[in-house]
């Protein structure tokens, strides 16, 4: 005779009553499952990615230990990735093209993408750097654009990336465009009378250390998220409530700095964006761990403010204009 109950129940088998013992090996198999499954994810999909970011990390450092104005060479390469990270947001977050995965984080699909997605970014911002600073001519340019044809073919061929309606050849060509771009933006960022050129720059740069750091990882620690059913698609609807917001508040802050405004208009600045994090809340929009949103409102200011200073400071030396 054999009645089963699983755990926390009576077990007999052939009158022996195992409960506990069986309840210990189905609990150890599943943590042998998870072990494994843990080190098969490594080397069958995160491995790939992390060996990306290793290469992208070891060309950042050479270019710019190398690089004779290794400040503005650093905040470029900040800029660089604010604007993929925007070309980006549309092809990946809005127009679906294409998906990772990395499963460095598998219990949070969209921010596994994510981790995907800035490891890609990375990788081509640091190429475009590269190729501005050792004024790689066309043929080069070419060619960078060839390796990250055939890295995405790789990428596929894995089945750690996957497209949807996105192909290969596009990458290929878009690298090309967007590095010649990129190199004719790097010599107008040369003057200090370029006030346009000046904006954009810290502006993206400002969003490349933003959105990785006080966005990204305020949602990873539980303390900050956007409502994720606002649209069909989670991605869709933090994008419309959270670029928006950080868009509005760094491009205050930008030109608070640059026109010297008075403390009267810094409070009321701080005034309004305090205002708009506390509809938001109420409004359901966002959520704040309950207690935190003046504390997450500060940090957001401050953080905010920080990495205008930076880009500032790196690129022109706090004396853009």
């Amino acid at each position: 005779m054999c009645l089963l109950n699983f755990c926390g129940y009576s077990m007999e088998k052939n009158g022996y009553n195992i409960n506990i013992q069986y309840c210990s090996v189905i609990r150890l198999r599943n943590l042998i499952r998870i072990e494994v499954f843990e080190i098969d994810r490594f080397w069958t999909n995160s491995i790939y990615y992390i060996l990306l970011g290793i290469i992208s990390a070891a060309l950042l450092i050479w270019t710019i230990y190398k690089s004779k104005q290794r400040k503005r060479d650093l905040g470029f390469f900040f800029a660089i990735f604010g604007l993929t990270l925007f070309i980006e947001t549309v092809i990946y977050i809005f127009l679906k093209a294409y998906e990772y995965y990395p499963l460095i984080i598998p219990h949070s699909p969209k921010n596994d993408g994510v981790v995907g997605n800035i490891f890609s970014q990375i990788s081509i911002s640091t190429a475009a750097l590269f190729v501005c600073v050792y004024k790689v001519p066309i043929a080069g340019v070419v060619l960078a654009g060839a390796v990250f044809y055939l890295t995405e073919e790789l990428f596929l061929a894995l089945g750690i990336y996957q497209h949807n309606w996105y192909k290969s050849w596009i990458t290929f060509v878009g690298v090309i465009i967007l590095f010649q771009t990129i190199k004719k933006w790097y010599k107008l960022t040369a003057s200090d009378d370029n006030h346009i050129i000046q904006y954009i720059t810290i502006i993206l740069g400002a969003i490349a250390l933003y959105l990785p750091t006080t966005n990204w990882i305020g949602i990873l620690s539980g303390f900050f998220d956007v409502k994720e059913d606002i649209l069909i698609d989670p991605f869709i609807s933090h994008a419309v409530v959270a670029i928006p917001k950080y868009l509005i508040q760094l491009n205050m802050i930008y030109f608070l700095i640059k026109r010297k405004s008075s403390w009267l208009w810094k409070i009321a600045f701080i005034i309004f964006i305090v205002t708009v994090d506390v509809i938001l809340y109420y409004t359901k929009l966002i959520y704040v761990r309950e207690g935190w949103l003046l504390i997450y409102s500060g940090i957001s200011l401050f953080t905010a403010y920080l990495y205008i200073y930076i880009m500032n400071k790196l690129l022109y030396g706090n004396k853009a204009k």
